[in-house]
Order: C-alpha cells, then structure tokens, then sequence
C-alpha cells in the first residue's frame, strides 16, 4: 500500500494485518447486528419479497413450509440478506477505510465512481426483476394452472432460493456496459470487436434471457432481452469514448 505521508514511507506488514483484522471484525459486529435487527421484521420482509408469486396464486393459498423448521431457516437468510443490503454503507466503509490510503487522489475518485455506478446498475437490476419480470413470469405459470383441479403449492426454501438467485443474476446483467468499458479500458476487447459481434451478442442475450425468465412466455423473455440489448450498445459507446481518452492520455504522455 502507498500511504499518504510525507515520507513516503511503506507501513509494515504487522500494522497491514492488524488494521485488516480491526475492519473485519466492525464489518462481522455491522452485519450481526443488522442481522438482529432485520429478524425482528423478517417475517413482513419475507411477505414483501413473496409478493410477486403470492399475488399471482389462487385466494387463500401461500407458500408451504415442508418442515418444523423450515420457516425458521428462511427468516434467518432474509434476515441475514437483508442486513447485508441494509448495513452495505457501513461495511463498505470499513473497506474503503483500509484501501483509501493506498490510492492516489485520482484513483480515489475512480473507484467512488465504478463503486457508485456498478452499484446503482446492480440494484437498478434487482428492481426491474422483482417488479416486471418476475410478476409477469409467475403469472403466466399460475395461469396454466387455472382451468384444471392441479394446485402448485411451492414452499418457502425454494422460492427465496430461486428468488435470491434471480435477483443476483438480473443485478450482475445489468453490469454489462460497465463490464464492458471495463475490458475496454484494459485493452482486452476493442469497441471494433463489440461492434463486429454484436449479433453473437444480441443472440447469447437472448438464450440468457429464456433462462432466467421464469416463464416461457414471449413477453417477460424480451422484458429482459431488451433492455440487455441495450445495455450491450451502451456498453460499446462507452467503449470508444473510453479508448478516445486512453489513447488521448497516451498521446500526452508521449509528447511530455
């Protein structure tokens, strides 16, 4: 690490370590402590995140607990995923705090960008999934169901699981332009070979979009596709503005 002191001096690694365990050890008492916290409402926590399915299902119906125990194990990973988003500020932080002083000023404020926008993508994602796509998947899979005697009775360790992973993988799609400037910035990828395989692109985000979607209906599949779409075009311009300034930056640094 590049400490920030007149000396220039590097910190031994003994203080490395015990810097490291002091903000691992605020971050462990942050999130047990949201994790308390959240369990008190784990149960109103647990009955938002169900409302895509639970609102789709016939009146009078939920979702099962298979075992005794089973309600209880769920309440605790709600509350423990809850807490882990609630406290994030806190515990990141702590992060921050023990990398800030191996970062110039410059790189600080690259990092408080990508951390900020990757963050707004993820969470940008994880809404748009629990708002549009799930509701409108489970409602097309509850309607197969509606002119027969068959009731799906799914219980509640597979949907906050399904549930949990569909959010994380809609989070990490949305991802995608800064992933991409990313691997730009890098030299990895140009912007030239993102343009020549945008239909290879435009097709894997389609099949990736039949997989996650929970229904095999038309409708939720393209609510995921397009917006990945683009999302992909948005990634490739800002590809080029970001080799425009590197190319820029290498200019300058050639003629000083």
């Amino acid at each position: 690490m590049r400490p920030e002191n007149p000396s220039n001096e590097a910190m031994p690694v003994d203080r490395h370590l015990a810097e490291l365990k002091s903000r691992l050890i605020k971050i462990l008492l942050i999130v047990l402590s949201g994790t308390v916290l959240a369990g008190i409402y784990s149960k109103e926590i647990f009955g938002v995140l169900a409302g895509p399915l639970v609102q789709n299902m016939p009146a009078g119906t939920g979702l099962l607990a298979l075992s005794p125990i089973e309600g209880w194990m769920v309440y605790l990973k709600v509350s423990l995923v809850a807490a882990l988003f609630a406290t994030a500020p806190l515990w990141f932080y702590q992060v921050w705090a023990f990398l800030q002083p191996a970062l110039h000023k410059k790189e600080r404020r690259t990092v408080a960008a990508i951390v900020l926008l990757s963050s707004l993508f993820f969470v940008s994602g994880g809404v748009f999934c629990y708002l549009v796509v799930l509701p409108a998947g489970f409602k097309y899979l509850m309607d197969i169901y509606s002119d027969t005697n068959i009731m799906m009775l799914p219980h509640m360790q597979w949907y906050f699981s399904f549930l949990l992973r569909a959010l994380l993988a809609f989070g990490a799609a949305f991802e995608t332009p800064l992933f991409m400037i990313l691997l730009s910035r890098l030299g990895i990828v140009s912007s030239d070979k993102m343009r020549r395989t945008r239909k290879y692109a435009i097709v894997g985000i389609f099949i990736f979009a039949a997989i996650m979607t929970p229904g095999p209906d038309v409708f939720s599949q393209i609510a995921l596709a397009l917006p990945l779409a683009l999302f992909y075009e948005a990634g490739v311009v800002g590809s080029r503005l970001a080799e425009g300034k590197r190319n820029r930056t290498v200019v300058t640094e050639r003629a000083i």
